[in-house]
């Protein structure tokens, strides 16, 4: 078993991934190829696992990987919006061509109204940029982290392995030195990460205090000057969402600040409207 780890560890595509062996006796039709996704998102509420079920048996492979691997589906799940049946067909329809970019082909017209969409589908995605936009390590640190306690929570399964298991190995206490060593090391590497996003969100906090005020007043009223000051490069922006919401026709040129920076997709659409 050591040799089999050692390969995967030293092999730099496998490296940093978890690695499950699977008893052949286990295996169910949950293990075979494509219908990991099924266990993965049938409790999910904006789909339905016949949902799922159906885009598994009529789409190809490559098209239904990459359609739950696209940042359309993916927002749908975080803002926990539907799939609706017309939107289900389309996609059906549409997977008869060789080669789909799905968040090119997808996209959603959001009512900014909506606290939940102004905040989840807009207001975040912006915030996270201008943070970035302030210290580009900054995403990097969250990626890292959240790929640091997966690995730390690996070392404590091992931990505990090595701790009820009974063997006769004569290294058994040697290997469970080892993982408390590098599971101190990681620990102390996460608090590091820890200090360090901690100071470049305190410092985000001192240069743009009003994001919160206006974040907590959301759930009794929209209000967009609550937000102000807001940061320079973000300005242009704010000034099209109070626009829009006065019913200024500016949804185009929203679409088009947010489309170059990445934070919608190219068929969004955006409109204000409290009926």
């Amino acid at each position: 078993m050591g040799s089999i780890n050692n390969r995967l560890h030293s092999n730099p595509v496998l490296s940093n991934r978890k690695i499950t062996i699977i008893n052949p006796n286990n295996l169910n039709r949950n293990h075979i190829l494509g219908n990991e996704v099924i266990t993965h998102y049938k409790h999910a509420e904006p789909i339905h696992a016949h949902q799922i079920e159906l885009l598994r048996r009529l789409l190809p492979r490559a098209l239904f990987e990459s359609f739950f691997a696209s940042t359309w589906f993916r927002r749908r799940v975080e803002c926990n919006i539907p799939l609706k049946r017309e939107e289900l067909k389309f996609i059906i329809r549409t997977a008869s061509q060789q080669s789909i970019n799905w968040d090119h082909l997808l996209g959603d017209t959001i009512n900014l109204t909506e606290p939940h969409f102004l905040r989840y589908w807009l207001l975040e995605p912006v915030y996270q940029w201008w943070l970035t936009s302030l210290t580009p390590s900054y995403p990097i640190l969250k990626n890292e982290l959240i790929q640091l306690q997966v690995h730390i929570n690996q070392l404590k399964a091992q931990s505990e392995f090595w701790t009820i298991t009974h063997t006769e190995l004569v290294n058994k206490s040697s290997i469970q030195q080892e993982i408390e060593q590098k599971k101190r090391l990681s620990l102390d590497q996460q608090r590091d990460y820890q200090h360090k996003i901690h100071q470049i969100e305190q410092t985000a906090t001192q240069m743009w205090p009003n994001w919160f005020v206006g974040i907590e007043q959301m759930s009794q009223q929209i209000n967009l000057t609550t937000f102000m000051e807001v940061p320079e490069n973000i300005r242009d922006l704010w000034l099209l969402l109070i626009q829009l919401a006065k019913g200024k026709d500016v949804s185009a040129l929203i679409h088009d600040w947010l489309y170059v920076r990445h934070l919608c997709l190219e068929n969004d659409s955006f409109y204000w409207c409290s009926d």
